[in-house]
């Protein structure tokens, strides 16, 4: 079954499902609740300010029966004693060590060269330029107990880190650099480039080496996605003002996207 003949044999069902699932979801809170049937409203109920479950400060407004956890937030303390950056951004999730779900994040950190406002930090070794500011935090969640295990710097010394996409079997999170800024703009490096983060390989103190793809381009990244059946990488493109375009990367080992 490929991708065509499956959004067209979806299509028509797909809107249905939909709005079945969302029906039956309301259904449930609803009846969770204790309400009675005559009563029950359209959608999932009005909006209430509701606490964290851990942390119990009111962040967000849910529906009754609906409840969450904070797992991680901007300048508190990592597992590798580094403050947590700022400006979260693209992100993906995979199965992670001991049954946890590991969590790859980008940091869309923009401030100024080398400041230390919100910035990605850890060894400078492992950094692409010494002045970054930005990069990837990976984070361990226990599904079951509904807690943070860990949490640390994955990649560090790149410079606004927007979204990205998951490599090709899983093997880890391609992130991207919005931006082509350099040495003009008081960078100490080219920017504008895309970085692998693997999956299983950096730990709380000792994050992946920043090494960009060069043949994978140098412009504003925006996103990538592979096509799981040939390892191609398709990549957008986010410059305001110019025309931007779509890209295709069309690796020569699939395993290792940095053989060009």
């Amino acid at each position: 079954l490929d991708r065509r003949a499956f959004l067209r044999r979806s299509a028509g069902t797909a809107g249905a499902a939909t709005v079945a699932l969302q029906t039956l979801g309301a259904h449930a809170v609803w009846a969770a609740e204790g309400s009675s049937a005559a009563a029950e409203p359209d959608g999932y109920g009005p909006l209430k300010r509701t606490r964290s479950s851990n942390t119990k400060e009111e962040l967000l407004a849910l529906p009754a029966g609906f409840h969450y956890v904070v797992i991680s937030m901007a300048n508190e303390l990592m597992s590798d004693g580094n403050p947590t950056p700022i400006a979260f951004d693209g992100m993906a999730a995979f199965a992670g060590p001991n049954g946890t779900v590991r969590l790859i994040r980008n940091h869309e950190v923009r401030t100024a060269p080398g400041s230390p406002i919100g910035r990605v930090l850890g060894p400078e070794s492992a950094m692409y330029d010494p002045l970054g500011v930005a990069g990837t935090t990976t984070l361990d969640f226990d599904p079951q107990k509904r807690e943070l295990v860990r949490d640390f710097v994955s990649l560090n010394g790149t410079i606004v880190n927007c979204a990205g996409g998951i490599i090709f079997d899983d093997f880890g999170w391609l992130t991207c650099e919005e931006t082509t800024a350099g040495p003009n703009a008081g960078w100490g490096k080219e920017h504008g480039y895309s970085y692998i983060v693997p999956l299983n390989g950096p730990s709380p103190g000792a994050p992946t080496t920043s090494v960009p793809i060069p043949e994978m381009g140098r412009f504003s990244h925006e996103a990538n996605a592979t096509d799981p059946s040939t390892g191609i990488v398709y990549l957008t493109e986010d410059q305001s003002g110019t025309p931007n375009g779509f890209y295709r990367f069309i690796p020569t080992d699939v395993s290792d996207l940095t053989a060009g």
